[in-house]
């Protein structure tokens, strides 16, 4: 059984802290609306049925780290705790709620829970509970290039990001789908000889010029060769020193972790200013910890400082103990005497090594399922032959236990969940059907999103849609595109040709949204940057 407590016991000193975010998902409705008065957590939300949070949980355990604290909205840490003490693991894992009406992004979230965090005198790794990693990606890589160039440089970050994998158009999608693939990725700039995050844009960036970019002297003077991309997306995923967590307590100025500490952080490596105010801070703990040392030098045959040219990976096999401070080496310190460098390293996981992504959206919640579906395929049990009839066909889908399946039925290149029941001469094509969900005869569904206890009835066709849970299709009901809410059952569902309409309510409603945000005032910070290191 797994250790559930307020926040996790503390016996001895810690290398890390793995801190993971699990929001409401506003990016996942309508399936993640809430169900006869309680929530659908979005941590618990299933990818090839398994609760999201499991692979990122997996994805810790394998590496050295023990220690975790989940954050998550008040609502939902019922629901988790219950999931994480039906699981056996070796973690040691916290719940803690932060105040979802005063939260306004992660900087304010990690404000919330600092006095839980400073129970802790280690360093933090920040993770989404979305993240679906491939066995390629080891965490434990991005954790041996963080202790490398902590120990080396005092480097103060280091950040994860995926190579971007363009969307494939798909049969019955179109330009007013009701979920749209992501955009580009925001630009970076990144140095590729030190590995090192330079710029990363954002949207208020993206909103003010799309076809300009600023890039400040400071930066070429310090680094005259850089590289601009938009082909690597945030994963989200930071190994954070503590003296940058602790100054995210000092700025409350900033509320988002990606749109402004991070942007906000990389200018610190390369602007003077910066580096003069708040370098005594940052630099409090560079090279005094008593793993780094140890650490740095034993995973220096597989990592280079960050001098190298290439982006080198850790041993697949975490080294089982690692998760104890070793006693100091004092040669590898007085092989870097240097200024700490305060820098923003980088870890680039490519698309050809295995395909990585957030389930954050409705188009990466199917793409994640539709991904593993193909990976498990091989090695996937049958499904129950006592309970889907031997007329159907279920070949190439995932089938959840206790469901029902009746003859003639086809299900292809979908995941269904568990205890579900499925009618006669149903076809469901590229589908993801949640638990509990009732499909009754001659139904057809394609490109579809079921929440939790949908009730599609007889002869509906739904096409690319997406329900809340508890939603029901009424029988011969034809639909295409829409996300259906069961807020919506007063008025006439939306069907086909109704897509245009809504969108056009949606960009008067962003509109209105849009003026009301030009009229509120925000907090400035006061640096002032210097003429040199202006644009």
């Amino acid at each position: 059984m797994m250790n559930i407590g307020e926040t996790p016991a503390v016996q001895v000193p810690k290398e890390f802290l793995a801190v993971i975010l699990a929001g409401v998902g506003d990016d996942l409705f309508p399936i993640v609306g809430e169900y006869r008065g309680g929530p659908c957590p979005k941590a618990l939300l299933p990818i090839a049925n398994r609760p999201m949070l499991s692979y990122v949980l997996n994805w810790i355990e394998d590496s050295s780290i023990r220690d975790v604290l989940i954050v998550c909205p008040p609502s939902h840490r019922d629901a988790i705790s219950n999931y994480l003490d039906s699981e056996a693991s070796s973690l040691s894992i916290g719940v803690h709620s932060f105040d979802q009406a005063s939260s306004k992004g992660t900087c304010t979230s990690l404000r919330q829970i600092s006095p839980q965090l400073a129970q802790y005198n280690c360093d933090i790794v920040l993770l989404p509970c979305d993240i679906v990693p491939p066995p390629s990606l080891k965490l434990e890589s991005v954790l041996n290039r963080f202790r490398v160039d902590r120990s080396t440089d005092g480097t103060l970050l280091t950040s994860l990001f995926m190579e971007y994998r363009p969307p494939e158009k798909e049969k019955g999608a179109s330009g007013d789908d009701a979920w749209a693939p992501p955009e580009l990725p925001m630009p970076i700039v990144y140095d590729s000889n030190s590995n090192t995050l330079l710029h990363i844009d954002t949207l208020d960036a993206k909103g003010s010029n799309d076809e300009e970019f600023d890039i400040r002297m400071g930066m070429l003077w310090k680094y005259p060769r850089v590289r601009l991309s938009r082909n690597f997306v945030d994963a989200h995923v930071y190994v954070l020193a503590r003296p940058a967590l602790d100054l995210v307590n000092q700025k409350p100025m900033f509320h988002s972790f990606r749109d402004e500490f991070i942007p906000w952080l990389c200018k610190v490596q390369y602007q003077r200013t910066k580096r003069e105010k708040y370098g005594g801070v940052l630099k409090s703990d560079a090279n005094t910890r008593t793993y780094s040392s140890a650490l740095a030098l034993q995973h220096s045959s597989t990592f280079a400082p960050s001098t190298a040219k290439e982006n080198h990976r850790g041993t697949d096999t975490p080294d089982p103990t690692a998760s104890q401070p070793p006693s100091p080496t004092p040669d590898l310190d007085e092989a870097f005497p240097q200024e700490p460098s305060l820098r923003c390293g980088l870890v680039i996981h490519r698309a050809s090594s295995g395909f990585a992504a957030r389930a954050h959206n409705l188009w990466n919640f199917m793409e994640l399922n539709r991904e593993l579906n193909r990976v498990l395929l091989p090695t996937r049990p049958p499904p129950d032959r006592a309970l889907v009839d031997p007329t159907s066909s279920t070949g190439d889908s995932l089938i959840g236990e206790s469901t029902k399946i009746g003859e003639k039925s086809s299900v292809r290149r979908s995941i269904i969940g568990k205890h579900c029941t499925i009618g006669k001469y149903v076809t469901i094509s590229n589908s993801v059907i949640l638990d509990h969900c009732i499909i009754d005869d001659r139904a057809k569904l394609e490109g579809c999103i079921l929440g939790y206890n949908t009730h599609v009835g007889e002869k509906s066709e739904l096409v690319r849609c997406a329900t809340q849970a508890g939603y029901e299709v009424e029988a011969e009901d034809s639909i295409k595109q829409a996300k259906l809410e069961t807020s919506n059952w007063t008025a006439d569902p939306p069907r086909e040709g109704d897509a245009e309409t809504s969108d056009e309510e949606d960009e008067d409603e962003s509109e209105d949204e849009d003026e009301e945000e030009e009229g509120e005032e925000g907090e400035e910070e006061d640096d002032e940057d210097e003429d040199e290191d202006s644009s």
